[in-house]
């Protein structure tokens, strides 16, 4: 990929009139790479990126990641999944959304330990099934 450095450079040395092939002998490139960045500031005027098509973000927009900040700030311990379901979008995007902001920290699933396990599994019901221990 190209820098738009080397694009400015590309279009500089062709205002001053010099030739295509000199043009990519003296910056290393190859004379299509020249001739297209040419083509390029000839349509548009301009040497940066062109935009590119793509879906945009539904879920993880700039809007929604200040108010989950706030709200992270007033109770860090609020769960990544309690944010997600509160804004309507899945957990996985509210986890994204909160890794990317950096050092915002949720509360986290605690590890079962001591007597949990077994309390846990002693035979009661849960979610309509009949647990067993192992």
């Amino acid at each position: 990929m190209m820098s738009i450095e080397d694009r400015s450079a590309i279009v500089a040395y062709h205002k001053r009139g010099m030739p295509i092939p000199v043009i990519a002998k003296t910056l290393k490139l190859h004379r299509e790479q020249v001739h297209r960045v040419i083509n390029r500031y000839q349509e548009t005027g301009e040497v940066k990126d062109r935009h590119r098509s793509g879906r945009s973000r539904t879920a993880r927009t700039p809007a929604l990641r200040e108010k989950v900040r706030h709200k992270i700030q007033r109770d860090p311990q609020r769960s990544i999944r309690k944010l997600a379901k509160e804004h309507e979008i899945s957990h996985e995007s509210m986890r994204q959304l909160v890794r990317e902001d950096g050092p915002l920290l949720t509360a986290q699933r605690r590890p079962l330990t001591g007597a949990e396990p077994t309390s846990w599994a002693s035979g009661t019901k849960k979610f309509g099934h009949q647990i067993r221990p192992i």
